[in-house]
């Protein structure tokens, strides 16, 4: 070999020497790449509980490679893979009794896609899964066409319409027949409850005594008689210029019902009142007692010309009832 060779022998064997190193290189680089994806999940002294409560059915090999998609994690210890399992069935769990809930409230057997995805969307700290899982609608039957058709066949009417009808005529005649129901079911109404109010009304003979009339005329002066109005005695006295000037002349001091002769008259010659004892209803006696008035036998009451109770155990005069006088006549009433 010669001077010149010997720089071109040693050249080509500096450069096996580099490609020998690349290659090298090149190897150890892929061995770092792959030591690296199998420290993802690596394992360390934690070790999850072996307790039968705490065993798992997810396979820990299937989460392991989930974890592994995600490229941010580079390490994960194996009770970390442990414990996202175990809350992977909790969750599974829980949402499988939700929809269970679910399909027993609408009495179904068989647990559908949207019990699920309803059990899913009422938690709003689950949106993203929401809008993956929305519920399906219910396809409903049309029961105006069903399944496998109808054999029922509608007749058809139309040679029996008439072709000139009027739809706004017929209305018409309709308000009217419900217009004219209404008016005649009123009438009968009125009639009915004014025939009920009549018949609690009082009837022709006590109507007839609700006002008694009675010519003073046939009355002479110092003397009573004794009329009957609505079942009552009523004395009607013709009192004499001494009388009336009696019956004034008695101060209201010496009275149990304090009341003066003008407070019980409207004409002086003329007192009317019921004749009822007002202790226990008896008929007083007129022209009699101590005062020359009327006296009630049954139990000792006095009551004076103007009749004014004055003595006995009768506590109030005698009750005036309502009259007017009108030329000599009497209305009691």
């Amino acid at each position: 070999m010669t001077d010149v060779e010997r720089p071109s022998t040693v050249e080509a064997d500096a450069a096996a020497d580099n490609t020998s190193n690349n290659n090298e290189t090149t190897t150890s680089h892929e061995e770092k790449a792959n030591a690296a994806e199998d420290a993802v999940v690596e394992e360390s002294t934690e070790k999850p509980d072996p307790s039968p409560g705490n065993s798992l059915s997810l396979p820990i090999a299937r989460v392991k490679r989930i974890i592994k998609q995600d490229d941010e994690i580079t390490a994960c210890s194996t009770s970390a893979v442990y414990a996202i399992a175990s809350a992977t069935e909790l969750f599974i769990k829980h949402f499988t009794e939700q929809a269970l809930l679910r399909t027993k409230f609408e009495k179904r057997k068989k647990m559908s896609y949207n019990d699920f995805a309803e059990a899913v969307s009422s938690v709003n700290e689950l949106q993203f899964l929401s809008s993956k899982y929305r519920p399906r609608r219910q396809k409903r039957l049309n029961h105006s066409n069903p399944i496998g058709g109808s054999t029922y066949k509608i007749p058809d009417f139309s040679p029996y319409l008439k072709s000139d009808r009027n739809t706004d005529g017929n209305r018409a005649a309709a308000y009217f027949v419900v217009g004219t129901l209404g008016m005649v079911s009123a009438a009968a109404a009125k009639a009915t409850v004014q025939d009920f109010l009549s018949s609690m009304s009082a009837s022709a003979d006590v109507l007839a005594l609700a006002k008694v009339e009675v010519n003073l005329a046939a009355v002479p002066e110092g003397k009573n008689i004794i009329v009957k109005w609505r079942g009552k005695p009523v004395f009607i006295r013709h009192r004499t210029a001494h009388e009336i000037a009696e019956a004034r002349a008695v101060p209201i001091s010496a009275l149990r019902d304090p009341q003066t002769d003008e407070q019980r008259v409207k004409d002086p010659a003329w007192l009317i009142m019921l004749g009822i004892c007002t202790h226990l209803g008896c008929v007083p006696i007129g022209e009699a007692g101590d005062y020359n008035g009327w006296f009630c036998p049954c139990h000792g009451s006095h009551y004076d010309i103007s009749g004014r109770i004055r003595k006995g155990p009768a506590p109030l005069n005698l009750e005036i009832p309502e009259y007017e006088l009108n030329d000599g006549e009497l209305v009691i009433g």
